[in-house]
């Protein structure tokens, strides 16, 4: 019985986040986020800084 209430608890979880997800795609506005922090940024420079520039 508890098996059954922790599957159904995951498979919602699951759901939640599936939600959560395709509602963060409709929001994004399809622009990566770049500010002048290089050195964290995860993303490829943007346009405004070139390839291979420093921004320190």
């Amino acid at each position: 019985m508890i098996g059954a209430a922790l599957n159904l608890a995951a498979a919602a979880g699951a759901v939640a986040l599936l939600i959560l997800w395709i509602r963060a795609l409709i929001d994004w506005d399809g622009k990566k986020s770049c500010d002048m922090d290089c050195r964290s940024c995860p993303f490829p420079p943007c346009e405004k800084h070139g390839e291979g520039e420093s921004h320190e």
